[in-house]
């Protein structure tokens, strides 16, 4: 991955970082979440809270049959004051399938 210009060379530079996987799971999505937003918790503000107002979301949700009374909830639990992509649940199944796979140590993000 090349990032910004180094200057006179005119030339990137290397960012050391690979791809493992191009593919989200289904029933799950990826979201961007802004530094100073808390990942987790159903009071106003946080991302998981913020999750039910992203319309691409509602679409998928409103498709998938198991996930009518599922709130989306990240499985990522990125600090407060970092901004990065998170992983999100979009049914209770798939919820616990990855909390089961981030603790076994097989999901990287």
């Amino acid at each position: 991955i090349e990032h910004g210009d180094s200057g006179a060379g005119g030339r990137g530079a290397t960012i050391g970082c690979d791809v493992v996987s191009r593919r989200c799971p289904s029933g799950a999505a990826v979201v961007w979440k802004p530094a100073g937003m808390r990942s987790l918790g159903e009071h106003a503000g946080t991302l998981q809270t913020s999750l039910q107002h992203v319309p691409a979301l509602c679409n998928l949700l409103r498709k998938s049959p198991s996930s009518s009374a599922f709130r989306p909830k990240p499985v990522s639990r990125l600090e407060i004051g970092c901004a990065g992509l998170s992983l999100v649940a979009l049914s209770a199944q798939i919820a616990e399938r990855l909390s089961v796979q981030v603790s076994a140590g097989e999901v990287w993000h």
